[in-house]
């Protein structure tokens, strides 16, 4: 720990009591003392790219602030006197040791409010926490006003990464959206959930997903009114939450009490409506972050596909003679290569959406296919693979996966019939598509015909590498004439190659 400095040079030269405070966060903040008057100074580092205006705004006559009565910039820091504060709200929370009466929760949401009120169209504050709300006099404070916006501007990335105070954080700010008012009544919102419950409506450690997908469980203890009021300011639309001016409104409302019994009934269902919207938006909010990871992992298993497959067509590529090109539509469209009577494909990768009855999340899918073309429709004439890019051993861990099915029901289904350039080839092993309801079977723990014919093999290290190498020498085998059918179903053992 940095030992405290004795004195500190402003216009005048302050004595140093000590270090207060709750959390340094990226100052340091000194009670110091001169001429038997008390104040406070925050010390803060210069940040590269960060300039002193975006730190000191010019707040005129808001009301329910800290004020900063003197400010001495050095060449390698900004000094900040301001009166002293009786304690923070983080430390009257601690001192309580539990939720605050709903009188004194109203009133401090109002006198925070009201300091949104007169700010907001100044500045965000971008950091709103228990911490930074100080009781000076009779009326709870605002601090800190600009130094987020500061941390923010700067151009050091690791001074960027440690402004922002996860368990107050709105879910736009975790997407990296430009903080608004609005973030700033999110903020609030959480610390009136602290006040009301004794608790933050989320515990981490995860902040960055519970704040952007979770619901947190509405206050309890707390009339109708203000629950709502709480469930709105949380709502992770940014436009579901009230302003600073509907906020003080509202609270006003709360502060009243009920005329009649009807209107506490309709007060209570009124309250259960709100909080049934709140819910609904945070399933929207999750269906949304799903939607974009399942893409972005999409994204990357056809970058991961492109690379598996690559080596196979730069082989191929080369030999004289080879015709290739682009076919198919649907599940079948894709390239192929062709020599003689023999082709191979790979098909495009397909989107999956999630599937309650998977035991494992496939996001893509595609099917890898060898033919020899010059045989009946009725006899065996290739074998053709699923291509999966999913999780099916360990949750979590994406890969592409190499497996096949087969059936052990009557003789002449067309389970393993595929379009392979003009003709209809009989195949087996065959490929299923993921949401198939016999491929689903397939891979649960019931009985079925159809039935698992290779094991889940995670095409990565070695594994790709031996893909490649099989699939051209079926090839080859194909070119001869000489690709025979499995003599034995399943190929190999197939038990726990995947998770069920």
């Amino acid at each position: 720990m940095t030992e405290s400095p004795s004195e500190l040079q402003l216009n005048d030269r302050w004595t140093v009591i000590g270090p207060i405070g709750d959390d340094p966060g990226m100052s340091e903040v000194f009670e110091v003392v001169h001429d038997g008057v008390y104040a406070v100074v925050k010390k803060i580092k210069k940040l590269p790219g960060a300039e002193r205006e975006l730190l000191v705004a010019d707040l005129g006559d808001c009301r329910n602030i800290v004020p900063f009565d003197e400010v001495v910039e050095t060449d390698s820091e900004i000094l900040i006197r301001m009166p002293k504060a009786e304690r923070s709200l983080n430390q009257h929370l601690e001192a309580a040791g539990g939720p605050l009466r709903e009188t004194e929760v109203i009133a401090v949401l109002t006198d925070l409010a009201t300091a949104l009120s007169d700010c907001g169209r100044i500045v965000v504050h971008r950091d709103i926490k228990p911490q930074n709300a100080l009781l000076l006099g009779v009326h709870w404070c605002l601090s800190d006003f600009g130094i987020a916006r500061y941390a923010e501007a700067a151009t050091a990335s690791q001074t960027r990464k440690g402004w922002r105070s996860p368990p107050w954080t709105a879910p736009e700010r975790w997407e990296g959206k430009r903080a608004t008012i609005k973030s700033d009544i999110y903020s609030l919102g959480v610390v009136a959930y602290q006040m009301a419950t004794g608790q933050l409506p989320f515990q981490g450690p995860d902040f960055h997903e519970q704040h952007r997908e979770q619901h947190p469980t509405p206050p309890s203890g707390v009339s109708p009114l203000l629950r709502a009021l709480i469930v709105e300011m949380l709502a992770k639309s940014p436009d579901a939450r009230p302003t600073p001016e509907q906020l003080l409104e509202r609270l006003a409302a709360v502060a009243k009490p009920a005329s009649s019994s009807a209107v506490a009934r309709l007060q209570g269902l009124a309250a259960q409506r709100v909080e049934q919207i709140a819910s609904d938006d945070a399933d929207a909010a999750r269906a949304v972050l799903e939607r974009e990871q399942r893409d972005l992992l999409g994204q990357s298993g056809r970058s991961m596909l492109r690379d598996l497959v690559e080596p196979l067509g730069e082989s191929l590529a080369a030999l004289p003679g080879l015709d290739t090109g682009s076919v198919g539509v649907g599940r079948d469209a894709g390239s192929y290569f062709s020599l003689g009577q023999a082709r191979i494909a790979v098909t495009e990768p397909h989107q999956v959406a999630r599937h309650p009855q998977l035991p494992f999340d496939v996001v893509l899918y595609a099917s890898i296919p060898v033919a020899m073309l010059n045989t009946e429709p009725t006899q065996w004439g290739g074998r053709c693979h699923s291509l999966r890019y999913c999780d099916a051993q360990f949750e979590g861990e994406y890969h592409w996966f190499e497996t096949a099915f087969h059936n052990i029901g009557a003789s002449g289904s067309n389970a393993g019939v595929r379009n392979i350039g003009q003709k209809r080839i009989q195949m087996e092993p065959y490929d299923r598509s993921p949401t198939d309801g016999d491929a689903i079977y397939a891979i649960s723990p019931v009985m079925h015909t159809e039935q698992v014919a290779r094991a889940f093999l995670a095409l990565v290290g070695d594994a790709a590498d031996s893909f490649v190498e099989r699939w051209l020498s079926w090839f080859a085998d194909a070119a001869e004439g000489k690709l025979a059918q499995p003599m034995v179903m399943p190929e190999g053992s197939t038990l726990g190659s995947w998770r069920r």
